[in-house]
This record gives structure tokens, sequence and C-alpha cells, in this order.
């Protein structure tokens, strides 16, 4: 027997037979599903049991639910979570106040609300002020499911309770494992696995140093998600990668190792670095290196995926100011130039850029020749003078301790502000040690050397424009333009006398 699904006029979803044509019509439904916060069991297939048992329960109450009024609250915890703030239930609730909808479908009351309270006075009240008529559903019990119910009051108050149980030993628990400088959370990290509450990288360590990689060549997160899922490569679900997942990886401190923050979600007081001991997945020297790209990418004009390639290093030969980029379109031809506003002409993008990578990356070789020990010299007198600055710091912090211990024997509710001065200057000191150690490694003769050869024979035009972009800002000061004529112009490229200093300097 076959289905037909079709909507009427009104919105309405209509289920019948090419055989009974001539008998009613099921009634329209909607449900919300939630997955579940046990870690053990796996998210596709808790929600999957659950649209299985709701699809049963509804067709044996004479309802029929289109895939497309399946909503779901992904991850999201019903406990700290109330209804109004989880977008599954608020989509669903949109199109039941907007369609001709029946009933409502839950698993259980707990995937409902664990609150106790906030389903009742955010959504039920919502739905049934304007629907009196609408019915709602569990599958654990065979009538109407009505919050005003003895029954079904007990069974909110035990799922808050139940709740409310495991949050407290879950903080307790991990309350201790901070106290004993162990990672805390149920959860490894993607690229991690936990062994004894210690972090060991896993085989797929490689795939968070791959999006690293990518983004030090200023490639965006979207052109990373598409990379990883054009190459096949699986996410921490097995799954497509999306744009959030990339971004967190990113943004996670824990792959540098060591040390790692850990904040209390309703206690942000107590924020605080924690001193660790697992490998990090992501080199140091990487991880600065993005650090500088996003400090790029917050100044005006340093997108990094554009096709100006040369923005906000291209001078006016005249007038002295920066050209600007422009884009414009007549008759569905779109327009890229360069402009000087001042001297009112603009130079064609594309023949700007092919003139000057050409010119770039035969003047590169030779720029890195001739400073080859400029930088060497820079790198060093950078070094002493961070070594100045640390030295300066930490007798700074023995001045404080001094005076803590002398004012706090008098007045010790001033020791959290000598704390919060000491740990301020102490992380600046790890900072500059830090700085003085990537220099240290490029200060070696070999690495100089490997640094030149490496980019002294680029071929410019076989980079992304991301890439390329990168290479631009890195390399050079700035290039100054003299228009000859409508088509022509010359260059004057002037690089920077340290290509790597913004990688070693303090970012921020």
């Amino acid at each position: 027997m076959s289905f037909w699904i079709f909507r009427s006029w009104k919105g309405r979803f209509y289920m019948t037979t090419n055989q009974q044509n001539s008998k009613e019509p099921k009634k329209i439904g909607v449900a919300c599903l939630r997955r579940s916060k046990d870690s053990s069991q796996d998210d596709s297939d808790s929600l999957k049991t659950q649209a299985l048992a709701i699809k049963d329960f509804a067709s044996r109450n004479g309802f029929e639910i289109p895939e497309a009024y399946f909503f779901s609250d992904d991850g999201v915890s019903a406990y700290k979570k109330k209804a109004g703030k989880r977008s599954g239930l608020q989509k669903m609730k949109k199109v039941i106040l907007e369609n001709e909808v029946d009933g409502v479908f839950f698993y259980d009351t707990s995937r409902m609300d664990r609150t106790g309270y906030s389903f009742v006075t955010e959504f039920y009240n919502d739905v049934v002020a304007k629907k009196p008529d609408m019915k709602f559903y569990v599958t654990t019990q065979i009538d109407e499911w009505n919050p005003h119910d003895l029954k079904v009051k007990l069974e909110l108050i035990v799922a808050n309770s139940d709740s409310g149980m495991k949050s407290r030993r879950s903080i307790d628990l991990q309350i201790t494992d901070l106290n004993n400088g162990v990672y805390p959370g149920s959860r490894a990290p993607f690229g991690y696995k936990l062994m004894k509450k210690d972090l060991v990288p896993t085989e797929k360590a490689e795939i968070v140093r791959l999006i690293y990689f990518l983004f030090s060549w200023g490639h965006g997160v979207a052109t990373i998600t598409k990379v990883l899922n054009d190459a096949g490569i699986p996410s921490s679900s097995n799954k497509r990668w999306k744009e959030s997942s990339v971004h967190k990886i990113l943004d996670n401190d824990i792959y540098k190792g060591g040390e790692f923050k850990w904040s209390f979600e309703k206690r942000p007081d107590e924020d605080s670095r924690r001193k660790g001991s697992h490998q990090g997945i992501v080199p140091k020297a990487l991880n600065r290196i993005n650090k500088v790209i996003l400090e790029m990418k917050k100044k005006k004009y340093t997108k990094m995926e554009t096709p100006f390639i040369f923005s906000n290093l291209l001078k006016c030969g005249k007038c002295g100011n920066r050209l600007k980029q422009r884009n414009g379109s007549t008759k569905g031809f779109k327009y890229l130039y360069y402009q000087c506003t001042s001297c009112s002409y603009k130079l064609e993008m594309n023949r700007v850029n092919e003139v000057l990578l050409n010119k770039v990356g035969k003047q590169m070789s030779l720029s890195l020749k001739l400073n080859e020990h400029q930088v060497k010299q820079q790198l060093q007198n950078y070094y002493d003078e961070l070594n100045k600055r640390k030295q300066s710091l930490e007798l700074e912090i023995k001045r404080i301790e001094i005076n803590q211990e002398i004012v706090c024997k008098e007045d010790k509710t001033l020791s959290f502000i000598y704390d919060g001065a000491l740990n301020n200057l102490v992380e600046k000191v790890k900072e500059l040690e830090q700085c003085k150690s990537d220099i240290q490694a490029l200060l070696h003769p070999e690495e100089i050397q490997s640094f030149v050869t490496l980019f002294r024979n680029l071929k410019l035009n076989e980079f992304a424009r991301a890439e390329q972009r990168v290479l631009m800002l890195t390399f050079l000061r700035d290039i100054v333009v003299t228009r000859v004529n409508q088509e022509e112009f010359t260059a004057d490229v002037t690089f920077k006398v340290n290509p790597v200093q913004a990688v070693t300097a303090p970012v921020g």
C-alpha cells in the first residue's frame, strides 16, 4: 500500500492511501527529541530510540508525524536551560501556533523538562492559551499528558531532583580533580583520549594539526571546513564537519599542552589556569603564528580570503596615501580595482596582482639574502631586550611579595588584591620566557638558513589567494605605485628587514 502526504492551502499535512481515499485523514502531530547527556550513550542512537517510540505511539493513537515536524535539542541540558531558551522547543512552538497541528509528543516527561516548571510556564501555557484543544502525550503513559495531574507533578519533581543530584555530584568530582591537577570533564577534546584521567594524543591529532596549519596560511573557518569534508575526513561524531566544530578547535588552548584554562559556568570569579603535564598537539610556534593571523584579521583591510592581495600595502607615489579597494559592476560584469581617492585614478586589480606577484617573487630571494645578517642581529637585540624586561618584572614580583607579607599581617582582607597583581605579573613573565625560547630557536644558524632557503624560490602564482595574502603581509612593509597611464604603473617594493619579528613579539 503506498502513502501520499500533501499540504492544504492552510498549511496542514494530510495522510491518505491510494486504496482508502474515502477514509478520514490522520491527525497531525509534532514531536521534540532531546539528546542524552549520558556520555555512554551514542547521540544518534538516543534520538533514533525516541523517534521510533514516538512514531509507534502516535500511530496507535491515530496520529501521523511528518519528518519535517520532528524537532530536537542538540546536546541541551533540560536541567540548566529553561524551555524558553531551548531552540528545538521554540521552533516546534512556532510550527504549532502557525499551522494546524492536533497533538504534541515527547518520549517521556524527563525529555520534556527537568527544571520542574519552565516547560509548563514557557511552552504549555502559551500553546494552550491560543489552542485550548491541543493534546499532549508522552510514550510512557496511555492517557493524555496533563501538567495538573498529581502523577505528572511528581514526575517533574523527581526529574528535577535527579538532575540536581547528578549536577552536584559532577561538580564535586570536577573540583576534586582540579585540586589534584587533573583535567576535569567527561569527554576528552578532539584529538585526545583520556587514560587514567590523563590526556593522551590519538591518531586524530594529525587532523588538529592540519586545521591549525591551514589557518596559519590565512584560510578561514569556512574554507577549512570544506577542505575537511571534501577530503572525507570524519569529525568527532564520524559525520561531516561543521564550522562551529573547527572554530572550537582553533579556540581551545588545551592543544598547546602544559596549561589549560578551566572555568565554572556559574562561578566566573573562579576562572583559573591549571598546570598540566599533558602533551601538546600543536607546536608552540604554529600556535603563535595563528595568534598573529588573528591579530591581523582584527585590523582594518586585513582580510585574508580576499582577491585584493595587496590591500593596505599600496601607497600612491604622488600623494603618499594608501590605495583603497573598490568594486563595481555594469551590465552583469564585475569590476575590481585599487583606487587613489586623492589623485582620482584607479588600477585594475587583476593586472596589479599579476605584475606585483611576479615582481615580489623575483625580489624576495635577494631581499632575504641581503637581510640575513640584519635578521640575526635584530633577533639577538630583541632577545636581550626581552631578558631585561623579564628581570625587571621579577624584581617587581619580589617587591610586591615583601609588601604583601608586611601589609597583610595587619589586614588579611587585602591579600586578594596582592594575589591578583602577582598573578598578572607572573603571566607576563611566562609570556616573555616563551618569546625568548622562540627567538633562541630561530638564532641557530641552521634555522635561519632553513628559513631563507624555504622562501628563496617560492612560486607565488601557485599559492591560493589567502596564502599569497599572508606572505605579502609577512614580508612586505609597503609598495609605492606610480601611475604611468590608464593601464601601466611602476612599483617600488620595500621588504621588512625582519619578517619573523611578528611571530616572536608578544601578541596583543
